[in-house]
């Protein structure tokens, strides 16, 4: 128990000796041993928020955490107690108690508090308005009452209660918000408390009464009105005062009225006699030799002295804003406003920004641009305007993924190459090992919007909900591990804008929030250190931004861009991956660079690459796909991958094809890099399996972004894979594919390799 005392002779203690130990551990003295509370801070400390401190010393000192070791912390100090012991709370400071002692022998210690082993017995740790008793071995209540006697304030009778008290109230007092009573305010309670024409003054435990010219107090203390003053105000007439007398009262008149045969005030002069002298909105004021005119809000004097109204309309012709029509009113004016312009709060016409009021108003793959009483369309590569000037897909994109590849054309989904058996990435249905060596439609919707090939999954969204089939194990996002060998819905939302299938997960974005689901064993779910090495098998949302615009699964990172234009990538970085100059993993969204803000991006096996605004460090938020960008990539570079001209890594990212303007998409595979500018498609990186589609297949390296498919000048999309890549010319309105081709993943009728992009077969071209 705490009960060392200041005395050495422990059997003469009083009962109500100070705890010397408790009081040590509390930096306090035990100043007097016939009381049982502690006394002052010691020397060398001060009180601070009810606890002693040292100002500039440190937290540890010589008696802290006795039966353990004191470590510093922010505020304060902490034990680590030895073995034998634990951390306990007494008065407020933290202790090394005995695991196992008098608490666990004798049950019910320490009644309104905690039970706390010591070498010697046991003290309580006692609950809030409770206190260790004299003998320092249970808790007893604290009257309140007697310890702070002005607790309850002025007017006030403390009772106490087990572990508080409560307060009652005199009359004329009542408890405020902190429980304490306070006098009332007759005068706030009651503004008529002093009558008419009575003020009400508030005093120290009550109020007064101060009468107005015309009253006094009467017998209870309230005015009331003397003689008829008080019963007629307006005896006097406009203009007049009541002033009473002994005998009676009398009118005084205001200037520009005087007494009748009657005694009453009336007006002296023309506003008398022609109650319109000052016109419409006018007020006639009468004076010693005449009068004048006042005007009321939105009239003015006109040169004969009365008022007319003003034409604000005339007077300030764009009083209503643009696209404003202005409608002179008496005394005022109303506007109206032209298609495309709305009332602001002045009642004034303003613009509406119909891009920011329905970010979807020229549809999927549009992009709204906001106009003077109205907006423009313009559409992404693989868009059309239709008839009724929203954009919708023409061909839309085409993605490849280990050993298949899936595209869509107005809407229709189709997929060919590999369907292994247990993988069935194609989504026909067909869970066996046969390779389909032409497209073939998945399906019969035909409002797909979006699709991304895995390497043996492969997830798109129609109509804005989200599908994923193919090999499972938590890529799927269905909550369970089985593969699917048609799409298969995946939750409930109908937001989704984008999805990305990687090797061994997924990443998408709904309603501009971020998900991801699948394997984590390098942090690329993006869900922050210790979260990592779970697999997720439902979408799960990282971090909290809800402007994601871009998202890419590589091998083992993701990258994205959000709203602003910034980059951030995680998971993976032995060789740079995540472009932040190191090579340490990341286990949550890091930021690519403050200097630039992004378009595109796409993250491969050790490399990504994106394309970046044109202005470095300018506000520019994201423009999805239309203008033109610089291209920089960085990661792994050893096969050329990176396209810089030379096999070194870069840790951060590095500019390419500086002497080639305007690149607008790009495509990213594990070993090689392909992007678009102006219309013409350049690939680089290994080619050991034509994969670069340059006409030849070598092992040789392409380290440069070379020309690929001269005849045609209008590709919009590109997708490279492991060893074979594939775009879209809408030139021609078809999907092209070329490389290695051992599963028929190229689409093109046979299983021969292809130097060129070749079309693929069974589909109509779009018209």
């Amino acid at each position: 128990m705490w009960l060392s005392a200041c005395a050495d002779d422990v059997a003469s203690r009083s009962a109500y000796q100070c705890p010397v130990q408790a009081c040590a551990s509390q930096n306090r003295v035990c100043e007097d041993l016939d009381q049982p509370e502690c006394g002052p801070c010691k020397a060398g400390f001060e009180e601070v928020d009810g606890k002693c401190v040292a100002p500039d010393t440190p937290a540890c000192q010589a008696d802290s955490c006795e039966n353990g070791t004191c470590l510093e912390a922010d505020e304060g100090f902490t034990c680590e107690c030895d073995e034998g012991f634990e951390v306990a709370e007494v008065n407020g400071v933290s202790v090394c108690a005995p695991t196992e002692g008098a608490c666990e022998a004798e049950a019910g210690l320490c009644s309104n508090g905690d039970c706390v082993n010591t070498s010697d017995g046991h003290t309580c740790a006692c609950d809030e308005g409770y206190e260790l008793n004299p003998e320092g071995t249970d808790c007893q209540d604290i009257d309140e009452c007697v310890a702070n006697p002005t607790i309850c304030g002025a007017g006030g009778t403390c009772a106490n209660e087990a572990g508080g008290s409560s307060c009652t109230c005199d009359a004329g007092y009542e408890l405020n918000a902190d429980g304490v009573c306070e006098a009332l305010d007759p005068c706030a309670e009651d503004p008529n408390i002093c009558g008419a024409g009575g003020t009400c003054v508030p005093q120290a435990d009550s109020y007064s009464c101060t009468c107005a010219d015309g009253y006094e107090l009467n017998s209870d203390g309230v005015c009331e009105g003397v003689g008829v003053c008080a019963n007629g105000p307006a005896i006097c007439g406009p203009g007049g005062t009541c002033v009473p007398e002994e005998d009676g009262y009398s009118c005084t008149c205001a200037q520009g009225y005087e007494l009748n045969a009657d005694g009453m005030c009336q007006s002296i002069g023309p506003c008398a006699e022609d109650p319109n002298i000052c016109g419409a909105g006018g007020t006639c004021v009468p004076e010693v030799e005449g009068y004048s005119c006042t005007c009321a809000p939105g009239y003015e004097l006109n040169s004969d002295g009365a008022c007319e109204d003003i034409n604000e309309c005339i007077d300030n012709p764009s009083i209503c804003g643009p696209g404003g029509t202005c409608t002179n009113t008496p005394g005022s004016h109303t506007c109206a406003c032209a298609p495309g312009y709305q009332l602001n709060a002045n009642g004034v016409c303003e613009d509406v920004d119909e891009c920011a009021d329905n970010p979807v108003l020229c549809g999927t793959g549009g992009i709204c641009t906001n106009t003077p009483g109205g907006h423009t369309c313009a559409c992404e590569p693989g868009y059309a305007l239709n008839a009724s000037g929203v954009c919708e897909s023409v061909v839309f994109m085409i993605d490849a993924g280990e050993e298949h590849v899936c595209g869509i054309a107005q809407g229709q989904l189709f997929c060919w190459g590999d369907n292994l058996h247990r993988t069935a990435r194609l989504g026909l249905g067909e869970n066996v090992s046969v390779p389909t060596n032409r497209a073939r439609r998945v399906g019969t919707r035909s409002d797909w919007e979006w699709i991304s090939a895995g390497e043996v999954h492969t997830c798109g969204i129609a109509g804005g909900e989200l599908f994923c089939w193919g090999f499972g194990q938590g890529r799927l996002g269905d909550g369970g591990s089985d593969p699917s060998a048609t799409p298969k819905k995946i939750g409930a939302r109908a937001d989704w804008t984008r999805v990305s299938a990687g090797r061994l997960h997924t990443c998408g974005v709904a309603g501009g929030e971020l998900f991801c689901w699948g394997e984590d064993a390098t942090g690329q779910l993006g869900l922050g250190v210790g979260n990592n090495g779970e697999t997720r098998l439902t979408p799960t949302q990282v971090g909290g931004r809800t402007d994601w615009k871009e998202i890419s699964a590589g091998s083992y990172h993701t990258c994205g861009i959000a709203g602003d234009g910034y980059a951030f990538c995680w998971g993976y970085n032995q060789f740079y991956g995540l472009g932040d100059g190191t090579t340490v993993d990341r286990y949550e969204p890091t930021q690519l660079t403050t200097t630039r803000r992004w378009r595109k991006i796409d993250a491969g096996l050790d490399h990504s690459c994106a394309i970046g605004d044109v202005r470095a460090g300018g506000p520019v938020p994201f423009s999805g796909g239309i203008g033109m960008g610089h291209l920089y990539c960085w990661g792994d570079n050893s096969i050329g991958q990176i396209g810089d001209g030379s096999h070194t890594d870069s840790p951060t990212p590095k500019r390419i094809g500086s002497s080639i303007s305007g690149w607008e998409a790009l495509g990213v595979g594990e070993g090689h890099s392909c992007a678009i500018a102006q219309g013409q498609l350049y690939c680089w990186g290994v080619n050991h399996q034509c994969q670069i589609g340059n006409a030849t297949c070598n092992p040789s390296m392409v380290l440069n972004p070379t020309r690929v498919g001269a005849s045609l000048d209008d590709w919009h999309m590109a997708t490279a894979a492991n060893q074979h890549t594939c775009g879209i010319a809408t030139d021609t309105n078809s999907f092209y594919c070329w490389g290695y081709n051992n599963v028929s993943q190229l689409g093109v009728g046979h299983t021969s390799q292809r130097q060129t992009p070749t079309e693929v077969l069974g589909y109509d071209p779009l018209p």
